[in-house]
């Protein structure tokens, strides 16, 4: 008995693999996409992150141009 192996594209390559019943246009749209949705979805998460690495920094710049030569 010959010994067949089944190719599955979900796991061959995960661009080509898609969730949604739109056609695919290519990997780089699906991407952009993504990460579009992503950003979109998380905007919340990603502002507050945003506002309190600029809020914290501004103390560390303080005490090095105090200390500073």
């Amino acid at each position: 008995m010959p010994v067949t192996s089944r190719w599955d594209s979900r796991r061959a390559w995960p661009y080509l693999y898609i969730a949604d019943s739109q056609p695919s246009r290519g990997p780089m749209l699906d991407f952009g996409r993504d990460t579009f949705r992503f950003l979109r979805d998380n905007a919340r998460w990603i502002a507050s992150g945003f506002l309190l690495t600029l809020f914290s920094s501004f103390g560390q710049t303080f005490f090095i141009g105090l200390s500073g030569n």
